[in-house]
């Protein structure tokens, strides 16, 4: 008997995808679009599984094309979805038109023809088609909002995403909130199935007033945060703000937070965080206002000042048990005395940070195996001898640090101190091994 002839037409859409997936440029695979009917579905497959919106004028002019139906399916396919600066700042911006915006016109300068300006093109607004367009991608696993500008009626149109989504990123930010009751909180504003969450970003202000409320929106006199952990009788204002995201989000992984005076706050005051959630962290990654030494003990940085944000981030660490990565951006010296009584964070395996936090707060971390710096180390005898874990001989396999300039010492420092070390990587601001003269 004959075998039959198979043709790449013949597969399924995800499975021929996969053999163009390492094209990487729109150029090729519009030359793939170009052979068959079937290879354009699956080019338009692969162009669309990440999209990155831009400007309004991006979105609307590509909102035809998911309304018209042409591919088969194809809201199945977006994966991932990027909110850039300027649509994400029109979130919250009164329309210049109710209009729907015209089609764009070449750059060309023909007589009696003006040439096409974009500052020219008006759109509707944009909270609500964009919204309704996010939710239909139903295979949606990340979702990126860049410097855009939150309202309060965005916290209903999360709770509408599909159950796929694994991701959240707020990138910068700004978040307009308003106070509530707690028995004014809507029952629909139910919890995020998010594996990680980045919450970067201000608080631009708090809006006056009663923000409006859908019709189709059901009222609970029990709260989402009271059911979860709290009593119902709890009547303080509560803000509907990037740490409401944060609440509603029990089963995060993966953490990405900016610590100043105002963070601090909230951990110190909200008597619901850190979140349950905290206890199973595997990564967290905070970015501290204050960025180098210096800075903290500048004048205009006060004891008061110092003592509250080491406290408020020593509440923050308490309840991580199963943290096994973190990663801090600036500078804090330590948690205020709180890191030398009891081992902090005993599951920890890799730290990226200042080495004063390590020598003052994680020198009991016995599973520490990987140490990064991004700092640079002025003394790296009193860095290997005072800063490591009390157990670095044995536990630490991989080092990457940055000194002033190199020295064979660098060297010899790090094989005596750390001998079970398997990658070691330096970085120098003077000098090149090649230079050195013995």
């Amino acid at each position: 008997m004959e075998e039959p002839v198979w043709s790449l037409e013949d597969l399924p859409y995800d499975l021929a995808g996969e053999i163009f997936s390492h094209l990487q440029s729109p150029a090729d695979l519009l030359h793939v679009a170009q052979a068959s009917k079937s290879l354009f579905y699956i080019a338009i497959r692969l162009l669309y599984r990440n999209i990155h919106y831009e400007t309004a004028s991006q979105f609307f002019h590509n909102l035809p094309f998911w309304q018209s139906g042409i591919v088969l399916n194809v809201a199945e396919v977006p994966r991932s979805v990027v909110i850039g600066r300027e649509l994400g700042q029109s979130l919250c911006l009164e329309p210049r038109t109710d209009t729907l915006p015209r089609p764009p016109r070449p750059l060309l300068s023909l007589p009696g023809v003006d040439a096409y300006d974009p500052d020219e093109e008006s759109f509707p607004p944009t909270f609500t088609p964009l919204c309704e367009l996010l939710l239909s991608f139903s295979k949606l696993e990340k979702l990126i909002f860049q410097q855009a500008r939150i309202l309060p009626e965005f916290h209903y149109f999360l709770g509408e995403l599909p159950e796929t989504i694994r991701s959240l990123v707020f990138e910068r930010c700004s978040f307009l909130s308003r106070s509530v009751l707690p028995t004014e909180i809507p029952i629909n504003l139910k919890k995020l199935p998010v594996k990680e969450l980045c919450l970067t970003g201000t608080h631009a202000g708090r809006l006056p007033g009663n923000f409006h409320i859908p019709n189709n929106v059901i009222f609970n006199v029990q709260t989402l945060l009271a059911s979860a952990t709290t009593s119902t009788h709890d009547e303080r204002p509560v803000f509907l703000d990037m740490y409401h995201i944060l609440l509603r989000s029990p089963d995060i992984k993966s953490l990405c937070l900016d610590w100043n005076l105002a963070c601090a706050g909230r951990f110190i005051r909200h008597p619901h965080l850190p979140t349950p959630a905290f206890a199973r962290l595997n990564h967290l990654e905070v970015r501290f206002g204050v960025r180098n030494h210096a800075m903290w003990n500048a004048e205009t940085n006060s004891a008061e000042t110092k003592l509250f944000l080491m406290t408020a981030f020593a509440r923050l660490l308490a309840p991580c048990d199963s943290l096994t990565e973190l990663v801090l951006f600036g500078y804090i010296p330590g948690l205020g005395g709180n890191g030398s009584e009891r081992p902090v964070l005993p599951a920890l395996k890799s730290y990226t940070g200042p080495i004063d936090f390590l020598k003052s707060s994680l020198r009991r971390c016995e599973m520490l195996e990987k140490l990064i710096f991004p700092d640079t180390i002025k003394d790296i005898d009193a860095a290997m001898l005072r800063a490591l874990p009390f157990n670095a001989s044995e536990s630490v396999h991989y080092l990457d640090i940055t000194v002033e300039k190199w020295d064979s010492e660098v060297l010899y420092a790090v094989s005596m101190e750390l001998p079970s070390l398997r990658v070691l990587k330096i970085k120098y601001e003077l000098g090149y091994p090649d230079e050195v003269r013995h």
